[in-house]
């Protein structure tokens, strides 16, 4: 039960994560747009403040003073934000120092993690933690440089998908021949319920390229489950109509099927030979 107060719908892709602040004046979410945005929920959810991440956010968690933002990434990476403290809104991220030893860098840092300080500041009270900061690397230590990160540019069919253009968007996204994608934004149109949208009102080629692709993907365990999905969805489209539609539409329909039979009678032989293995196993342990 309870009351739906509000319907949020500022991501362009699937939202993956929300958290409230401890005090609940607060509300942040995270989605696969690589965005995570702060709602004020005083001023009916308004966003206040957008963060943009290097990747797909995938969780996303929230200090209890509400001051710092952990972010997780498709990457693999975490991202913490601090609230900058001229304006107390705006989220940086905090101070780094790339230490050399580990038990004597993390030293530092915990004791500024403790005192509220960064580690630039307790190196100025601390000259031994000042004198390690500022050593050069010896022979055997592995220097990391953080290259200067290019903003990534949308590919054309993120930037139809933002602007819901999802049969143009669907229509790209297979032309580039990467199954993998074309399988994430089936899946992105299934979240946003405008897959039958993206599928509808096409013909010839166009309809062609979609249900081939289907039918030379739709035996794979791999994204089986998204293609029978979309199978269904194109045959409650076009099955009535395919009596008076061009040949070679007629011709994929019909190849799709027969892979789908051919599918259907190894799943069967494949579970009569599994109850046959059975009754042996039962048979030798008896």
């Amino acid at each position: 039960g309870g009351r739906r107060v509000a319907r949020l719908r500022n991501h362009a892709k699937a939202v993956t994560c929300v958290r409230a602040s401890a005090g609940g004046d607060r509300l942040f979410t995270g989605g696969l747009d690589g965005v995570v945005k702060l709602h004020d929920v005083g001023r009916s959810y308004e966003v206040v403040y957008t963060m943009r991440m290097d990747a797909q956010v995938l969780a996303l968690d929230v200090a209890p003073d509400g001051t710092r933002v952990a972010v997780g990434l498709g990457s693999g990476a975490v991202v913490v934000k601090a609230r900058a403290k001229r304006g107390g809104k705006d989220f940086v991220e905090p101070e780094k120092a790339v230490v050399r030893d580990v038990d004597e860098g993390m030293k530092g840092y915990s004791a500024a993690t403790k005192k509220g300080e960064s580690v630039k500041e307790l190196a100025r009270k601390h000259t031994s933690l000042q004198n390690f900061l500022q050593s050069a690397p010896r022979d055997d230590d592995v220097v990391i440089v953080e290259k200067a990160k290019k903003r990534q540019r949308k590919l054309a069919h993120d930037k139809l998908l933002c602007s819901f253009e999802y049969a143009a968007a669907l229509t790209e996204v297979i032309a580039l021949g990467s199954v993998p994608v074309v399988v994430s934004m089936m899946e992105e149109l299934m979240f946003r319920d405008g897959l039958d949208v993206a599928l509808a009102d096409r013909a010839g080629r166009d309809l062609v390229k979609v249900v081939d692709f289907v039918g030379k993907h739709v035996a794979d365990p791999n994204y089986s489950r998204i293609m029978l999905v979309v199978a269904n969805l194109l045959l409650d489209l076009y099955a009535h109509a395919l009596p008076e539609t061009e040949q070679p539409v007629v011709d994929s329909f019909q190849n799709l099927s027969r892979i789908v039979a051919r599918e259907l009678r190894l799943q069967r032989e494949l579970m009569k030979f599994q109850g046959t293995l059975t009754t042996l196993l039962d048979a030798s342990l008896q």
